[in-house]
Order: C-alpha cells, then structure tokens, then sequence
C-alpha cells in the first residue's frame, strides 16, 4: 500500500471523527439540560408532596381524637421531611446540570469511555 494513499485515508479518517465529536459532545449537552430540566420537575412534585403532607398534618393536628392527633402529626412530618430533603437533593442537581451543562456531559462522556476501555 502506498504511503501516500495511507496518510490521506487517515486524514479524512481524522477530519470525519472530528466532525462526529463535536455532534455527539452537542448531544451530551442537550442531554445534560433535560437531565436539569427533568430534576426540576420531579423536585416541584415532591414538593408538592411536602404541601399535602403538611395539609395533612394541620388537619391531624384539628382532630379531636389524641391518638390520631399524636400519630397523625409525627407521620406527616416525618414523611414531610424526607420528601423536603429529596426534593431540595434534585432541585440543587437540577440548577446546576442547568448553569453549567458542559460539565455535566464531559462528565458523562468520560464515564463512557472509561466503560467502553475496561
């Protein structure tokens, strides 16, 4: 084979790689956004869970009966809480896969190859 014809295979190997790089970098960053955009949704319904249980609580809290009174607050805020916890968990993720998503998807790009080395 002729080296010529060898060195000018590579190249246009190289440029279409190149090429194919940047398209699949533009795809990890969109899929960085919907990752974002996803953790915002479920953190507004978790928190939304927060406002039921609270409701739920208040309303526990108006029961003339003291056992139900007692059990119905303490597991309505506990449930509460932890749904608050998780919701603030994926709404921080989600801001920050949102700010900066070229992190996120070089991140998710080096997991992959690392995946595809080993």
């Amino acid at each position: 084979m002729d080296t010529k014809l060898l060195i000018d295979f590579l190249s246009k190997l190289g440029e279409q790689v190149s090429s194919t790089g940047q398209e699949v970098f533009k795809i990890y960053i969109q899929q960085a956004y919907a990752t974002g955009i996803t953790d915002l949704v479920v953190s507004g319904v978790l928190f939304l869970g927060v406002c039921l249980f609270a409701f739920l609580a208040f309303k526990a809290s108006k029961s003339e009966d003291d056992e139900t009174q007692i059990w119905g607050v303490f597991f309505s805020l506990i449930v509460g809480t932890i749904l608050m916890i998780v919701s603030i968990i994926f709404l921080t993720d989600g801001i920050k896969e949102i700010i900066n998503p070229q992190y996120y998807a070089l991140q998710d790009l080096i997991s992959a190859l690392k995946g595809a080395i080993k």
